[in-house]
């Protein structure tokens, strides 16, 4: 696994997701191995510990999903810079130990764990003050619970659902690490999830004063239904976008791909909506009633689909699977092409002194939700961000402005 840290949010979004770092992959892996094969899966260490006692657990949930023993199924070494796990679906032999060990005497590579090993054998050549890292495979091994919850950095099974491997933070916790590391939090925080709270606290900060305050300070309405409804329909249109992402780099594989894919078409798609909704409909009104309706169902049936899809079309040539993922977009962003653009219209013919504040409303929570649907995936799951970007659809029906 490598990191990287970039400035969009799309970058970290793309670096964070890790669908080779899941527990459905560890078990296919697994299933995958011959009699006697041997699994290994490699990260950077991090300080204070929690990318390798990550994998351990990981390790140790997927080779229990196949009825195998993780006390005697997993090795795992360390260098002064990576930890490696090796995993079999048998018990490692002693002929297989006494190689990992001479391995490791010969590399200067440190043992974390092996079936039977001892106190005195961990720590000996990268030499922490603590060996936090073979204390956390005992703890692992020997309480999973107790230890990963209490942990103050996320190390829990990481999901096809919540694929963020990395994605190690825990706002509850974070009082305590900032003790822990004497005041020094930039060292504490991943450099993604920096950004992400940062930039998420800003804009709902920046979004107040820009937004709320001008109105209060010249006196002026706030428009409650303009700003629920813009509001809405950003957040929702947003939060698709990004989950969408996600879903598709299941079986698009690369960043690059979902990311282009799923933005171009979103755009393309929500052109066309505009353009029809402009061309063949006159009722503003009924025509985004009935496109929110329609995405309150089509698209949990969507998210619900790319669930069963999973991994069957990974092995599909890379222009099926774009021309399947254009398909089975192209129905919403035809439909969240519309909403906008009905609005803005009914606004023309009876408010429109309102309109750049509709506009300035949906841009702000735009920003806002790009940054908190990342968030809100990594805590609640892909499938259950989408589920409320539906919601917000279908909410915003009930706020359509008069």
């Amino acid at each position: 696994e490598t990191d990287s840290t970039v400035s969009s949010i799309g970058g970290i979004y793309s670096s964070d997701l890790n669908y080779t770092l899941t527990i459905q992959a560890f078990t296919e892996y697994l299933h995958c191995l011959k009699e006697m094969g041997t699994f290994s899966a490699t990260v950077l260490l991090r300080y204070p510990p929690r990318s390798l006692l990550r994998l351990m657990n990981l390790s140790k949930e997927a080779l229990e999903a196949l009825s195998a023993d993780p006390d005697r199924c997993m090795i795992v070494i360390r260098s002064w810079a990576s930890g490696t796990v090796l995993l079999k679906a048998a018990p490692f032999t002693a002929q297989e130990i006494e190689t990992v060990k001479g391995f490791c005497k010969d590399m200067r590579f440190d043992l974390v764990y092996y079936p039977g090993i001892e106190v005195g054998e961990a720590n000996r050549y990268n030499i922490l003050k603590e060996e936090h890292y073979y204390e956390g495979a005992m703890r692992i091994l020997g309480s999973v619970n107790d230890f990963v919850k209490r942990y103050p950095f996320n190390i829990g099974v990481s999901t096809d659902e919540k694929p963020y491997f990395s994605f190690f933070f825990r706002i509850a916790k974070f009082p305590y690490l900032l003790r822990l590391m004497g005041g020094r939090w930039i060292l504490v925080v991943e450099g993604g999830e920096l950004v992400l709270f940062s930039t998420f606290i800003l804009t709902i900060l920046l979004s107040f004063i820009l937004i709320i305050i001008p109105q209060l300070i010249t006196g002026g309405r706030l428009h409650g239904r303009i700003l629920l409804y813009f509001s809405l329909i950003a957040i929702a249109y947003m939060s698709i976008e990004i989950v969408l992402i996600g879903k598709f780099l299941r079986f698009l594989e690369s960043p690059l791909y979902a990311g282009s894919a799923i933005i171009a078409s979103l755009l393309i798609f929500s052109g066309i909506g505009s353009l029809l909704m402009d061309k063949f409909f006159r009722n503003q009104r009924s025509t985004a009633l009935v496109a929110l309706s329609f995405l309150a169902c089509y698209l949990p049936l969507l998210l619900l689909t790319l669930n069963a899809l999973g991994r069957s079309i990974i092995s599909l040539p890379l222009g099926i699977k774009l021309t399947i993922s254009l398909l089975l977009i192209a129905p919403a962003g035809i439909a969240m092409g519309i909403p906008f653009p009905s609005a803005i219209q009914g606004l023309r013919s009876e408010r429109k002194s309102t309109i750049p504040w509709a506009w300035s409303v949906n841009s702000y929570f735009s920003v806002i939700a790009s940054t908190g649907a990342v968030l809100a995936s990594a805590g609640t799951g892909l499938f259950l961000t989408g589920l409320a970007a539906a919601l917000c659809y279908l909410l915003a029906a009930a706020f359509f402005p008069e």
